[in-house]
């Protein structure tokens, strides 16, 4: 990456409110707050000659925060702690070019630290003088500013979320997928539209022409369901004047061009091979309901603690979550534990990168075939939720950034930096390619949203029956009950006409 490069992005809205946000308080304060400390001369430059040649042979002792893949320790065959990673190569470098070797201090906690909590932490190793330099991506933090001295910038990182991918499946959801939520509200208030108006058209000219077939509301509804659904129905409505024709035309062409278009893209979209899930805002992430896992004494927790942009992923934050360091073997067992209990973690992005990729060739090499579910379930929010400019770091005391400080931007400016932490990824990201090879197979839960429509429906017909048999019980009553009084009022009439008999007899035998 060259210098006109990084002014251009400079540039940029987001890195112009990170550099007034970090780099005047965080580099420029840092040298000025750790020089007044120490009551140093600051206007005081050094003869560069003689610094080098002072340096030549020296052994620095330096340490480090432990946070794979860029910093981690490794013990060689003599037993000796020795610093791998990205910034431990680019450390090297310099090491070689003024021909200094290093001894690690390794911190008993792996924390940067604070003024208040400094114990055992590598803010402690430089309050006490133990350690000429901090090597790794360290950001600007303000109790660092009186107690060290930060060197030039060598990366610029920006921090996703990572999370496991949900495991409902989104197809479900597809079934909605190829319609936005306006479509299918101005869908539904057509459908309750047309109904009555067709209804009502038909009645008007049933009235003044004569001409027009009277059906109930009911059955139009059924009508402009049958149509909507295209599947046959049982009531047949042919119109015969034109203004009837051409309403009848216009939601016929509605029905065929909407039928027609959600099928298309519910097929295509049923037909991916990946459903990305995909987190763009914080916002995002907070209603997804995820824990978050962060790690104790890093730059990720600092930033959460101080940044009030991040306030809402505060909450989110699970106390009791197990505590991991940042050495190979536990971030191993941290990625398990994400999976285990569906935690999140917030990363940069090189950084995630690697965790999935190096988590990707644990699993995919004693697999036979790709499975993306177990070897890729990681994903990452498309946005950054947060930048951070970092550097290395200086005992308050020390000349080394007058020879470092320009060898490390030269290094940065020229992309060095950069392909020394993107080194041991691949070009492409696996999971990417591995795309191709799925293919698309449905399950139970991919068909959920189809289960609850039919179940709905099941519940809703149940329903109807049940009030159809109490009507039809109701009806049935009463059409008994109105038998039984026809009758008994029959056999009355009968009675009553015997009774008349009999008196008209007793009339006759009277008067005889």
């Amino acid at each position: 990456m060259t210098f006109s490069c990084l002014n251009v992005i400079f540039k940029s809205n987001a890195l112009n409110v990170l550099k007034s946000r970090y780099a005047p308080k965080s580099l420029a304060f840092a040298k000025r707050s750790c020089f007044t400390t120490h009551e140093k001369d600051k206007a005081t430059i050094p003869d560069l000659n003689v610094l080098r040649k002072e340096l030549s042979g020296k052994v620095l002792k330096v340490t480090a925060l432990e946070e794979y893949p860029f910093t981690y320790f490794e013990l060689d065959e003599d037993g000796k702690l020795q610093g791998r990673g990205a910034a431990f190569k680019l450390f090297d470098i310099l090491a070689a070019k003024y021909n200094f070797t290093y001894e690690i201090v390794q911190p008993t906690n792996n924390f940067f630290g604070s003024i208040k909590q400094k114990n055992g932490t590598i803010l402690e190793l430089f309050t006490k003088g133990k350690v000429d330099m901090g090597i790794g991506y360290i950001p600007p933090m303000h109790d660092y500013r009186v107690r060290a001295l930060y060197s030039t910038q060598i990366n610029v990182a920006t921090y996703h979320i990572m999370m496991v991918k949900p495991r409902g499946s989104i197809i479900s959801k597809g079934l909605l997928a190829p319609f936005r939520g306006i479509v299918w509200i101005v869908t539904g208030v057509f459908f309750v539209i047309m109904g009555p108006l067709i209804y009502y058209v038909l009645k008007f000219h049933q009235k003044f022409t004569k001409k027009e077939k009277i059906k109930t509301l009911d059955q139009v509804f059924w009508f402009i369901y049958g149509a909507l659904v295209r599947q046959g129905h049982g009531t047949h409505i042919y119109p015969i004047n034109d203004s009837t024709k051409i309403l009848f035309a216009t939601w016929w062409t509605f029905v065929t061009i909407l039928t027609t278009v959600y099928t298309a893209n519910l097929v295509a979209f049923l037909a991916r091979s990946e459903f990305p899930f995909s987190i763009s805002t914080i916002e995002d992430f907070v209603g997804t309901n995820t824990k978050l896992l962060v790690k104790k004494g890093g730059s990720v927790e600092y930033a959460l603690m101080t940044d009030r942009t991040l306030a809402p992923l505060r909450k989110t934050i699970d106390v009791n979550a197990p505590f991991f360091g940042g050495s190979p073997n536990e971030t191993e067992a941290m990625m398990e534990t994400l999976l285990k209990k569906n935690y999140a973690i917030i990363a940069s992005y090189t950084g995630a990168k690697h965790l999935m990729y190096d988590y990707y060739m644990s699993k995919r090499v004693s697999a036979k075939e790709f499975n993306s579910r177990e070897h890729c379930p990681f994903i990452l929010s498309k946005k950054p939720i947060f930048w951070g400019i970092q550097s290395f770091v200086y005992k308050c005391s020390s000349q080394l950034n007058f020879l470092f400080d320009k060898d490390l931007r030269f290094l940065l400016e020229s992309g060095v930096a950069k392909y020394l932490k993107q080194s041991d990824l691949p070009n492409k990201n696996v999971c990417d390619l591995s795309k191709q090879k799925v293919e698309t197979q449905l399950k139970v839960q991919d068909l959920e949203i189809s289960f609850i429509i039919v179940f709905i429906g099941f519940l809703v017909s149940l329903a109807a029956l049940i009030g159809e048999f109490y009507y039809m019980k109701r009806q049935i009553a009463k059409q008994i009950s109105s038998a039984a009084i026809s009758k008994l009022s029959s056999r009355m009439s009968v009675v009553n006409e015997i009774l008349e008999e009999i008196l008209h007899q007793k009339r006759e035998f009277q008067s005889i």
